[in-house]
């Protein structure tokens, strides 16, 4: 029951970085789930498409949120992983910009927008730190 407690106060003390750990997984796992997310340019939809970017994003979410969860003890490694997973977040920002613009692909701006709300988050969590 202690340890529950302790849990909560964690969460509650670093609820951005919980919030923005949950998303990042979230999107990992939704681009896991589609691999015909990215279509534009052509000869980029295998690198766009794989896994290993999917698999990069649900461990930056775990990762941010196991930390978050545990009270963020080493500040550096919070920082490496706020960078890394701002750093991932704007080229997948940056990606469906693409789509919007140059593929006229207009479903794609409200990702487009949330993702560029998780980005300004990351950098205020960054910030913070």
């Amino acid at each position: 029951m202690r340890q529950l407690k302790s849990l909560l106060k964690q969460a509650d003390n670093n609820f951005n970085q919980v919030l923005i750990g949950i998303s990042i997984i979230m999107i990992g796992i939704f681009l896991w789930a589609d691999k015909n997310y990215f279509f534009w340019p052509p000869q980029l939809r295998p690198l766009m498409n794989s896994e290993w970017s999917d698999i990069v994003f649900i461990i930056l979410g775990i990762c941010l949120l196991f930390t978050a969860l545990t009270g963020n003890r080493s500040r550096r490694f919070q920082s490496i992983l706020l960078i890394a997973s701002s750093a991932a977040v704007a080229m997948l920002t940056v990606e469906q910009l693409w789509h919007v613009v140059f593929a006229h692909n207009l479903e794609m701006i409200m990702a487009v927008i949330l993702d560029a709300g998780l980005l300004v988050m990351l950098i205020r969590c960054a910030y913070k730190n």
